[in-house]
């Protein structure tokens, strides 16, 4: 690449992220209309006429705001006075943070007023009441912010400054390499897709989907916990209005602190989970290149790969609008956990380190890749048998496997401890035969969200994109020319590439035959260990991140492959099939630009969202948890008086509660707690440990004895044996990280 080139590459790139952090400098706070139909009409209609009973008319919109001051503006018509409007925080007919009447309007002349949110507000209800007289009809309610209310611009500006320092470093310390060869070119290429593809998230909202709220309600638990001051978190305290559940005790979530730091930094939820997409794009480039790369030898092939992947539409898909973000991010770093298997089996064994790390990245993002990508690990073996039952390479295996285990320790020990209590974990499993995939929808070229299918009566619809799409159908198509044999006589890295490819291609088929119609699951279902292991990975269209993560390398070998043959056409080549690949990625997300806006900038998700309460203890009904809500429950005689216990000073913030007691029962009796029970509650009288229990409606049970008082305080702690695992798993990333980085700084010095 000539010097000229060069800057001019390296020009479009850094306007690239200042364009982006421009345009992102206007959303920095709040800024949202309702029109009538988005608010509720408590009588049928958003209209009242003289006569009708003066009261409530409507309301709306119950969305959760962050601190600020906000202004509000409603546009409506009355020929009369005497209607009012007033503003409530979390729903409840409580005093109003806001009163005023409203004047004769036309339409024209809305009514505005501001209101200070110190703390934020949950579920804001904007009513307005109908005064009785006179014609009153209502037509739409603005509310902006007033000032800047969160920190996203400095969030941005920071991470996209940071990416452009990285580009001109690499560029310094490269200045005398050309073409791939070149760091800061691979950087460009792989880091500049991977921005391009991150545009539709340059928003101020985030668009629906199926896991969204679960996912984005994750990150709020995150923060809530580490307020509260756990590390690492257990359960989430801010959940189910403050009674806490215990998703992470299953459901990893490290990478997810992420966005959550960024919360705590006072990034909106928005941003948060915005710029933790762009990163996941960015590294899922990454892992590819490197993982493709390494296993052909040719950088080239690495960066196809990589270009592949990121705009796989898939992987958009699940990321973007459907919400399924923990199996999205796993497959930033599926790549990572292959490139190790490999080298463990058949390439260089000493570079285990991959396997470990990939694995680790896999597990900490989504158990059930996890989960599958151990049974694709034992096929590998099995097949591979002959070279990887050599000593030197069982003994790094084992290497890699022990130091995955000590990594992840702090997860893996409690999660085997929760397997065996009575949660209601039927709720995870599916029909796992009835949802899969028509084989020719997976060859379909241009994608809307989603797809339906019905097979014996099971739906599955606005799930997943799953569609390997026309640029990598093609390229693997390449693979079976036969005039490429030709080539491949003459040049024994043609051979070998193409030979990886086709093996690479032949796996990423057979995983595509598996998640299809073709397969017959129903048969293979009736071994009872089978199907209960399928009800549990709950659809066969998981596979389809592998099938993606074999099909991008085998493909970027075969637009290799007849690059080397027509080696004059060969850059035309490569722009036309990024191009199509690029394109059918903007397709269908432009298509699905109409989706539901499920959260605007500085909004906050209902904590209530927990999906199917899977992680509850079996017996939980969240219906009637508001009884225990705001208060201590004391226990009850036989003829429903309470006993002797005086509460007072009662406290509760953030998942930690406190309260003076006074004991008047001659025995021993308990009181029951707002939290709901999971192993690691502690509370403490007067400072002494005291043991919890599981209470009615698995909330938390404390026994006191009698003829005492004292000051309870309650939080968790998390168990003993969790808390070494978590040392231990910390000792072991820091050594890992001070031996591997030692060794690599001893490269430049």
């Amino acid at each position: 690449m000539s010097r000229m080139k060069k800057r001019c590459a390296a020009a479009v790139f850094l306007l690239l992220i200042f364009l982006i952090v421009i345009g992102k400098s206007s959303t920095n706070g709040y800024n949202r209309t309702f029109a009538r139909g988005e608010l509720t009409a408590l009588r049928g209609q958003m209209h009242a006429e003289d006569g009708m009973e003066a009261g409530l008319f409507c309301e709306g919109p119950g969305v959760s705001l962050m601190s600020g001051t906000f202004s509000f503006s409603i546009t409506y018509v009355a020929d009369v006075e005497g209607s009012s409007v007033a503003v409530y925080g979390d729903g409840r007919d409580e005093s109003p943070a806001y009163t005023q009447m409203l004047p004769i309007s036309d339409g024209t002349d809305p009514a505005e007023f501001t209101c200070v949110f110190p703390d934020g507000i949950k579920d804001l209800q904007v009513r307005v009441s109908y005064g009785g007289q006179g014609y009153f009809e209502m037509i739409e309610l603005k509310i902006k912010s007033e000032g800047r209310i969160c920190n996203d611009y400095v969030a941005i500006t920071l991470f996209y400054t940071a990416l452009a320092l990285l580009f001109l470093w690499l560029r310094r310390i490269n200045e005398d390499k050309t073409g791939l060869e070149s760091s800061a070119n691979i950087y460009l290429l792989v880091t500049g897709t991977a921005l391009l593809i991150s545009l539709p998230l340059c928003t101020d909202y985030i668009k629906g989907g199926s896991d969204f709220a679960y996912h984005l309600n994750r990150i709020e638990g995150i923060r809530a916990a580490l307020l509260s001051g756990q590390l690492p978190v257990r359960v989430h305290v801010n959940a189910l209005d403050g009674f806490g559940y215990g998703s992470p005790l299953f459901y990893p979530e490290l990478l997810l602190y992420i966005p959550a730091i960024l919360r705590i930094l006072g990034v909106s939820l928005v941003m948060s989970y915005q710029l933790f997409t762009v990163a996941m794009n960015v590294a899922a480039g990454w892992t590819m290149y490197l993982a493709a790369s390494r296993i052909f030898g040719k950088r080239e092939i690495g960066v196809l790969a990589s270009l592949f992947y990121i705009t796989a539409v898939f992987r958009l898909g699940a990321g973007y609008y459907v919400g399924l973000y923990g199996w999205y991010t796993a497959m930033s770093f599926l790549p990572l956990l292959c490139l190790g298997v490999y080298e463990i089996i058949v390439g260089d064994a000493s570079k285990w380190i991959y396997g470990a790390a990939g694995f680790t990245l896999v597990l900490q993002t989504h158990i059930l890749s996890a989960f599958l990508s151990c049974l694709m690990i034992a096929a590998a073996c099995v097949i591979h048998y002959k070279t990887f039952f050599r000593k030197e390479r069982l003994c790094k295996a084992l290497k890699a496997a022990g130091l995955a285990l000590l990594l992840n320790l702090w997860f893996i020990i409690p999660l085997v401890y929760m397997m065996v209590e009575p949660m209601n974990l039927q709720e995870l499993s599916f029909r796992f035969t009835e949802f899969t995939v028509p084989l020719a929808l997976l060859f379909k070229c241009f994608m809307e969200i989603g797809f339906f299918t019905m097979k014996e009566g099971a739906a599955l619809h606005n799930v997943v994109p799953a569609t390997i799409g026309p640029a990598l159908t093609a390229a693997n198509l390449i693979l079976l020319l036969p005039f490429l044999w030709v080539g491949m006589k003459r040049s024994s890295s043609c051979a070998r590439v193409r030979r990886t490819g086709v093996y690479l291609a032949l796996w990423g088929s057979v995983s595509l035959f598996l998640m299809s119609r073709l397969m017959p699951w129903k048969a293979v279902a009736k071994i009872p260990v089978i199907a209960s292991m399928l009800a549990y990975i709950q659809f066969p269209w998981r596979l389809f991140s592998f099938v993606l993560l074999f099909l991008c390398m085998s493909g970027a070998a075969g637009v290799w492959l007849l690059a080397q043959e027509y080696g004059q056409w060969k850059r035309i080549a490569y722009a036309l099939i990024m191009l199509v690949s690029f394109l059918s990625a903007m397709y269908y997300l432009n298509g699905n630009n109409g989706e539901h806006v499920l959260l605007m900038q500085t909004e906050l998700i209902d904590s209530g969202r927990i999906a199917n309460g899977e992680y509850l203890y079996e017996g939980t009904d969240i219906d009637c948890l508001p009884d225990w809500a705001g208060k201590v429950t004391v226990q009850k005689r036989e003829d429903g008086s309470e006993k002797g216990i005086v509460i007072s000073d009662y406290e509760k913030e953030d998942g930690n509660l406190s309260f003076h007691y006074v004991m008047a029962e001659p025995e021993a009796a308990y009181v029951e707690l707002p939290l709901l029970y999971y192993p690691g509650y502690a509370a403490w009288i007067d400072g002494q440990r005291a043991e919890v229990e599981r209470g009615e409606q698995n909330v938390l049970r404390l026994w006191l004895s009698p003829g005492t008082q004292g000051t309870v305080t309650v939080r968790y702690a998390g168990l003993r044996i969790w808390n070494a695992a978590a040392w231990i798993s910390f000792i072991t990333l820091m050594v890992v990280s001070v031996y591997y980085g030692a060794k690599r700084w001893k490269k430049y010095i």
